[in-house]
């Protein structure tokens, strides 16, 4: 078996990929990266006349993974990102948690959840302030005082 003297022997090509990490896969002639945990991705080899050009087939996987760490890296930058725009958003968009609320502090949130689901959806409902985060207990505790101070706001803006 003749070779090239630029490309490299079967035996110095076996122990690049092992430096490299990656598999041949003998039966489907394909590589796989085994620093990744890609399932089913083959790599093709370099060919020339049915022959595998073992030099650039090497330098083709290695830049298979670069390109596949560069759109990871790409991914996970975008993920960053919105994971820093929600963390300014978040907490204007998502309501106190209101399991935790007692008092003055659960009466007047409570007051607050009455007047916006009313001007939402017209009418509130016990149903509605549970799926809000309000315990059952808390809207039988709170619920009359919580609805004098919502019906004192609204006449207050109304008048």
């Amino acid at each position: 078996m003749t070779r090239s003297i630029h490309d490299l022997s079967p035996i110095e090509f076996r122990n690049a990929l092992t430096d490299h990490g990656f598999v041949h896969l003998p039966g489907l002639d394909r590589y796989v990266d085994i620093q990744s945990r890609q399932v089913g991705r083959y790599l093709e080899p370099v060919k020339n006349a049915g022959k595998t050009l073992r030099r650039a087939t090497i330098a083709a996987l290695l830049a298979a993974r670069a390109e596949r760490n560069q759109a990871q890296t790409l991914i996970r930058a975008a993920n960053d990102r919105r994971q820093k725009l929600a963390g300014k958003i978040a907490p204007q968009v998502l309501p106190p948690c209101r399991a935790d609320l007692k008092a003055a502090a659960a009466i007047a949130q409570l007051a607050d959840d009455y007047l916006s689901r009313l001007a939402s959806a017209g009418c509130v409902g016990f149903g509605d302030l549970l799926q809000m985060g309000w315990s059952a207990d808390q809207l039988k505790q709170h619920g009359d005082a919580a609805r004098a101070v919502a019906d004192r706001k609204q006449s207050m803006v109304l008048a």
